[in-house]
């Protein structure tokens, strides 16, 4: 099964009745047997397509059961699954089990979905509050009391000898009791904290954004023996795009200035209150600003990210050359010096754009500290391309902005102390000359292409020594999303 190329791998229960009883589980266990078990887990980690795996009601848990810490095993082994359930209303958690899991979890940026255990850790907490009434119910019949009421005697002082060594096995009956109640309430407790620690792990986003630039020179390569004629638009998928970029990008000026003269194109970003109806054109985003529903991306509160742009600048060329050809704005472009901080939306060669460094997640600085290697690359010299835009509609604080700077909390205190260590690192190792950090299986995507590439090219190259009369045949688009 892992050796056939399989993408996604679904296994659903046949009975629907739930009504299978937890004492049966291990009964199942035994058949189905723990060898069994591991070696399903370790056949399909060493699939290397495998993107889906959901396993519904399946993991057959009970108290000697691992299973759980079988799939953390798995998840460290296999580099492609990125999406992952194994809820089971059948499933007993256990503490040590569950820490496997969440140790699969530090630093790994292949996840983006995985299904939260309610069901195994609402069974998890009964069965802790079964257990713990038992053993309330055998504190309660400890007899210790009714010992020392049987032989009390008002005749002789020394009467409480015999009941002291009576109480003896009762007492420690209890002390047992107490710690095991002690126990299963510090094991739940621990249970849910390492649960909501793993349903809370920051959004991967640069592993992600790795993966987006990698499909889309893949893409590319499909069709082409090479990359010369690609380029890539790096911008957040919530963003609309003026009616007259994908033409503008696509003339004859734009393969001269993208990809014969490498250049960084910024295109120039704006964020509105008109959630409906946003603008298209030049004059009708222009209208939106002198009403002050619109304004450049973030530049209210996070200048640094857009300030550089110099947008009035943009719009006395975008107004002057509003209305004429394409070429225009390509010959109207101007240079402008990257800042730190800096953080616009490029347009820029496939083949040129560095790879994300993974280590951010969630919330902030990830495409800061993206736009920082692009500028050590390219010399810090950016173009702005004037006519055209980007337009967002104004949204509410991400809940992974909340984690991270919203409340003050010791939390959030020690996430921002987190991220600026991260960011002095990223920066120190951007000035020794190292490249961004990333994981091992976009190491090996990234790898896969070149060697796509070079095969690619010297089959072309070949295929054009065995012809007389070589037929160019440029690309219809260069323009990857």
């Amino acid at each position: 099964m892992a050796g056939f190329g399989l993408e996604t791998f679904h296994v659903y229960s046949s009975s629907t009745s739930g009504t299978k009883s937890t004492s049966s589980i291990a009964l199942n266990q035994n058949s189905v047997g723990i060898s069994r078990l591991e070696s399903f887990w370790s056949t399909i980690a060493t699939s290397k397509t495998l993107r889906d795996l959901q396993l519904p009601d399946q993991l057959i848990g009970g108290y000697n059961s691992d299973e759980v810490a079988m799939v953390g095993r798995f998840l460290k082994l296999n580099r492609s699954v990125q999406r992952i359930g194994f809820d089971s209303s059948l499933l007993v958690l256990k503490v040590e089990d569950v820490k496997v899991l969440r140790s699969t979890f530090y630093g790994n940026k292949k996840i983006i979905d995985l299904i939260y255990l309610s069901k195994a850790r609402q069974l998890t907490m009964s069965e802790v509050q079964k257990e713990t009434q038992m053993l309330l119910v055998e504190v309660k019949q400890c007899k210790a009391e009714r010992i020392f009421k049987s032989h009390y005697s008002k005749y002789n002082r020394n009467w409480r000898n015999t009941p002291n060594t009576l109480k003896l096995p009762w007492v420690e009956k209890i002390r047992v009791a107490k710690r095991e109640i002690g126990k299963l309430q510090r094991d739940s407790n621990k249970i849910g904290q390492l649960l909501t620690e793993i349903n809370n792990e920051p959004y991967p986003i640069n592993y992600l954004r790795n993966v987006a630039l990698l499909e889309a020179r893949r893409q590319h390569l499909r069709f082409n023996s090479s990359l010369d004629k690609s380029a890539v638009l790096l911008v957040d998928v919530d963003f609309r795009l003026s009616n007259n970029l994908y033409d503008t990008v696509h003339s004859g000026s734009a393969v001269e200035s993208i990809l014969k003269h490498r250049r960084v194109i910024v295109c120039p970003a704006f964020e509105s209150t008109i959630k409906d109806n946003c603008a298209q054109t030049v004059t009708s985003l222009r209208a939106l600003v002198e009403a002050r529903q619109a304004e450049g991306f973030h530049i209210s509160h996070f200048p640094q990210g857009h300030t550089p742009t110099q947008f009035d600048k943009f719009w006395n060329i975008s107004l002057e050359c509003d209305g004429k050809t394409l070429d225009e704005y390509w010959e109207k472009s101007y240079k402008i010096q990257y800042e730190k901080l800096f953080e616009p939306y490029i347009i820029m060669a496939s083949a040129d754009v560095p790879l994300y460094d993974e280590r951010f997640q969630g919330y902030g600085l990830n495409k800061v500290s993206h736009l920082a290697t692009v500028a050590a690359h390219k010399g810090e010299q950016f173009f702005v391309l004037p006519g055209v835009f980007l337009l967002v509609s104004a949204h509410e604080r991400s809940e992974s902005w909340s984690n991270r700077y919203d409340t003050r909390t010791d939390e959030t205190r020690f996430n921002q102390l987190v991220l600026k260590g991260l960011y002095y690192n990223f920066m120190k190792n951007l000035e020794d000359g190292n490249e961004p950090i990333v994981s091992e299986n976009t190491k090996s995507k990234e790898r896969l292409l070149l060697l796509q590439e070079r095969e690619s090219k010297r089959k072309d190259d070949e295929s054009k020594c065995t012809q007389t009369n070589p037929v160019s045949c440029p690309t219809k688009s260069f323009l990857c999303y």
